[in-house]
């Protein structure tokens, strides 16, 4: 087995600085790109519209539950009513007795309530936003309509609140209350 041995010349070193000024170049691309799309995901981090920027740790008036597991809350920055699907809940087979849900609005109209949004996905696959949401005082309100009786726990949901809903659950078929009257 023989080895040829390449014989450096100008011709075979000018092809040699060629290609390795082709690498540069092409590294140096690369490079650029790669910092570019650093700085473009921080900017979009940073954009004061995301999800988590406008709702998330933040002061809402609740409005109305619309079902058993949506509500509509005020948003804080342009007095639009949005509706959250909240986590941890969901609602019972049957619809809502009508005299449940107004009784729930009634009592929990224009209370403000804290959302926290889930760390990874803030909406559902229809786009509709979701979030746990307590009260000031660190109360759950899917755990507060599971105590009345108007929504099911969700086992399968990321919720912060899980087990305090499904106590409050349990004590709602305990007591026979709302739905569970039923």
């Amino acid at each position: 087995m023989s080895v040829a041995i390449e014989t450096w010349n100008a011709a075979t070193a000018a092809a040699h600085f060629r290609r390795r000024r082709r690498w540069r170049i092409a590294g140096t691309i690369f490079a650029g790109l790669f910092l570019l799309s650093i700085v473009a995901d921080h900017l979009r981090a940073r954009n004061p519209l995301t999800d988590w920027s406008r709702f998330d740790g933040r002061k809402c008036q609740f409005l109305r539950m619309i079902d058993g597991q949506t509500i509509e809350v005020r948003d804080p920055q342009t007095n639009e009513p949005i509706p959250v699907k909240l986590l941890g809940i969901k609602p019972f087979d049957k619809p809502l007795n009508s005299q449940l849900l107004a009784k729930a609005n009634s009592e929990l109209n224009g209370e403000t309530i804290i959302l926290h949004l889930p760390p990874t996905q803030t909406r559902d696959e229809s786009g509709q936003l979701t979030a746990d949401a307590a009260f000031e005082n660190g109360h759950s309100l899917a755990a507060q309509f599971s105590e009345e009786g108007l929504t099911l726990s969700d086992r399968h949901s990321d919720s912060l609140y899980r087990g305090e809903i499904e106590r409050a659950q349990s004590e709602a078929r305990r007591k026979k209350t709302g739905m569970w009257s039923q």
